[in-house]
């Protein structure tokens, strides 16, 4: 009996050794739990906001503002004068200049053989060369005033100096500003200036709207020019009348010199500052008027009154 109970007593023990031993591990459960947070590396998954890259879409806007400015070229391609009729213009009172068919202050020469219907004035120079000047066929020859103490000389270029201020005159308002070479274009009744030279090249036509007297009044602060052209009967420069415009009321004020080109057919009333120069076979339906001390220079030309 007691080698029973020693023997249930060791069972006992060894059985309460063996339970603690297989216990002992639980203490390192803590350690393997704590390996979960490594799970939270995913966290770097927030690289993601690099996909912001796509604002870079917003390029395509700064295409278009730049393009559409660029279309307000064109009202520059379109500059006509003549699409707003102007209010009617005076006629410019040219006093007794109004006979002559030509008028200089300094000389007048002339190559080859001048045709001119109305009178020749020269004041205060007495130079007068060159071919002899014809009359209008049918028409008396005109009067030929010549020199400082010619009365009617002196007079008519008071008179066309008088004329020059009424057709620059700030009381005709402004006008309507022209490009520096006109040609190829209809003009209303009305005021025109440029502000420097001004050309013509091709048919210049003015249409006088068929009003009761229109006038027509162009002014250069410098030198006024037509093109010229080598071969007879091929105008490079004409002004053309239609509708009621007539020579008599469209004048030309010339701030300098003024070259009328080789066989131009030339219209108007030209009030010139400086030096007048009509050069081979161009023809005038009007008159050549040069300031003192301005020269007229001609060459087998034909100037008749309007």
């Amino acid at each position: 009996m007691k080698k029973l109970a020693a023997s249930l007593i060791m069972m006992v023990l060894i059985s309460a050794a063996f339970v603690g031993g297989c216990s002992s591990p639980t203490p390192s459960s803590p350690v393997a739990s704590t390996a979960t947070p490594t799970i939270t590396r995913t966290s770097t998954i927030t690289g993601t906001p690099t996909m912001t890259k796509s604002p870079t879409n917003t390029r395509t806007p700064t295409v278009t503002p730049t393009e559409t400015p660029t279309g307000t070229l064109t009202p520059s391609l379109t500059p006509t004068p003549t699409a707003t009729p102007q209010a009617p213009q005076a006629v410019v009172v040219l006093g007794t200049a109004g006979t002559y068919a030509v008028l200089a202050g300094q000389s007048i020469t002339s190559t080859g053989a001048t045709t001119l219907c109305g009178d020749l004035g020269l004041y205060p120079g007495t130079s007068v060369t060159g071919a002899p000047y014809q009359a209008c066929s049918g028409v008396p020859g005109g009067a030929y005033n010549v020199g400082s103490a010619n009365v009617p000389a002196s007079i008519a270029h008071n008179d066309l100096v008088t004329a020059y201020a009424d057709a620059t005159a700030a009381g005709r308002g402004t006008g309507t500003l022209v490009t520096a070479v006109i040609g190829s274009q209809t003009f209303f009744p009305g005021l025109y200036y440029s502000l420097t030279t001004l050309g013509i090249s091709g048919p210049l036509t003015l249409d006088g709207q068929n009003a009761a007297n229109p006038v027509f009044i162009f002014k250069t602060a410098n030198t006024l020019t037509t093109a010229s052209q080598v071969t007879v009967g091929i105008p490079a420069s004409e002004v053309v009348l239609i509708n009621g415009a007539t020579a008599a009321n469209v004048y030309w004020a010339v701030g300098t010199d003024c070259t009328i080109g080789t066989y131009s057919i030339f219209k108007g009333i030209i009030l010139a500052q400086g030096n007048l120069s009509i050069l081979t076979g161009a023809t005038i339906e009007g008159r050549a008027l040069a300031e003192v001390p301005g020269a007229l220079t001609l060459d087998t030309n034909i100037i008749t009154n309007p």
